[in-house]
């Protein structure tokens, strides 16, 4: 047998997502472990984040977070931040960059790719990615998704809006 009894294959899902995709199966649901409170916002976020941190609180299913998604809400803003960040400095010094031995590629990619990856896989596990937000069936079809004003910014809510600074 591969893997650890009990923890291998598949990550469970939560009851709430089974119960919203309908029991196809039609086995028993059994109740999840219960959390409650709602996440603590750290202190020592920055302003972008903090404005990250509160999109993401919003913008999810209510009923869905505790306080215990606290450190992985954190996770995933703070890697989401830096994401921007390393962003921001590629679109500023370009994709290549000069080294003693000529150019090389830009080390802001390597922190991007790794920082975009964590948040990625930070909001996969708190449902925020497209891929769990498409699982809940029955949703309400809105013009406007608070996630994607989440990953775009505000360049999407201005485009919308038809108001240019």
């Amino acid at each position: 047998m591969v893997g650890k009894p009990g923890r291998s294959g598949r990550k469970p899902k939560p009851s709430r997502l089974k119960e919203a995709e309908g029991n196809r199966g039609h086995r028993e649901i059994l109740p999840d472990l219960a959390a409650s409170g709602l996440p603590l916002m750290p202190i020592d976020l920055n302003d972008e984040e903090k404005e990250l941190w509160e999109e993401t609180v919003v913008s999810l299913p209510s009923g869905l977070l505790a306080r215990a998604d606290t450190a992985t809400i954190e996770t995933f803003v703070v890697a989401w931040q830096q994401s921007r960040e390393a962003r921001r400095i590629i679109r500023r010094t370009g994709p290549l960059v000069q080294s003693p031995n000529g150019p090389i590629r830009n080390p802001a990619f390597s922190i991007w790719a790794r920082s975009a990856s964590l948040a990625l896989r930070a909001a996969t596990e708190i449902g925020s990615s497209p891929v769990s937000r498409a699982r809940f069936a029955g949703r309400e079809e809105d013009d406007f998704d608070p996630i994607e004003l989440l990953l775009d910014g505000c360049e999407m809510l201005e485009a919308r809006s038809g108001k240019k600074k």
